[in-house]
This record gives structure tokens, C-alpha cells and sequence, in this order.
């Protein structure tokens, strides 16, 4: 949203009465697109291919030369770099319903009235499934919901009287 608020392609959206970037500008579209999400998908991406490649490639000499902390250390870069990976496809599917509007644009002609507001539903599941991906695949994140939901164990001491 901030490139596109950067670069000026806002525009008022009479049909919807909002302000957004326009759905039948395709430089506007793509233009944020790569900005906002192909250029840091990538990068991570880029990242975690390399480090993947890296312990694969070098296993024989380099496993042997690495201490113990550093292939731990190196496997957590990559159990983090694939979560990275994870939550970033997650979110680049948000464009989808943009890019299925340009089509419907340029093979009708119009948009349908309803498009804005499914756009707007899609952004809001996916951004709720997100925080749902969040939890499972995060350990620390997941421990404190474990440990907020679950029952504590209680002893309560019996008293007997011996009569």
C-alpha cells in the first residue's frame, strides 16, 4: 500500500466511493505488485535458496569443517528463512483477486459492481489466515497459546478426620 500511496496512483473510485489504486490501470497494478510484494518475495526467496544450496552443495567438506553450533545455527536460518518463505506466499496471494479483476476488465470491458468489496473480503480472510499460519508455524508463539489454553494442574489438599 505505501508504494502505491508514494507514487501517486490513488485515485477516487466513484463506482465504490473509496479511494484505491485503479483496477483497469495495469502499469499502476503492476507497479505496486513489484514494489510491494515481488521484490522482498524474491529476496527471501533468494536467500533461502542460497543457504539451502550451501548446505547441500558443501555437505561432505563443508559438515566437516562446521562446529556443532554452527550447523545448528545453520539450520535454524533455514527453518526461519522457510517460515519467511511461508508467510510471504501466503501474502502474495492477496493479489490474486486484483490480477483475476484486470482480466475481467479487459475481456468485458467494465467491472462488475461486487469487485471492490470481495477484493476487500479476500484481504481480510487472508490477513486472518496469516495470523492463523503465524501460530502453527511459529514455536515460541505457539507455546504461549499452548500454555494460555491449557489447564493448569491444581492440587487441592484433602483434609480426613480421623474419628
Amino acid at each position: 500500500m505505501i508504494p502505491g500511496l508514494l507514487l501517486g496512483n490513488f485515485k477516487y473510485l466513484k463506482d465504490d466511493y473509496l479511494c484505491q489504486i485503479d483496477y483497469t490501470s495495469l502499469q499502476d497494478i503492476c507497479m505496486n505488485g513489484i514494489l510491494a510484494y515481488a521484490i522482498p518475495l524474491y529476496t527471501t526467496i533468494g536467500c533461502y535458496l542460497y543457504t539451502l544450496r550451501k548446505m547441500r552443495r558443501g555437505n561432505n567438506r563443508l559438515i566437516l569443517t562446521m562446529t556443532q553450533i554452527q550447523q545448528i545455527s545453520a539450520r535454524r536460518d533455514l527453518i526461519v528463512l522457510s517460515r519467511i518463505c511461508t508467510l510471504l506466499g501466503l501474502l502474495l496471494t492477496i493479489s490474486i483477486p486484483a490480477m483475476i479483476a484486470y482480466f475481467i476488465y479487459l475481456s468485458s470491458g467494465y467491472l462488475p459492481w461486487w469487485l471492490s468489496q470481495s477484493q476487500w473480503l479476500a484481504f481480510s480472510l487472508i490477513t486472518c489466515i496469516v495470523t492463523i499460519v503465524l501460530l502453527i508455524i511459529s514455536p515460541h508463539v505457539r507455546k504461549l497459546w499452548t500454555k494460555q489454553f491449557r489447564p493448569r494442574n491444581v492440587v487441592i489438599p484433602m483434609i480426613n478426620k480421623i474419628h
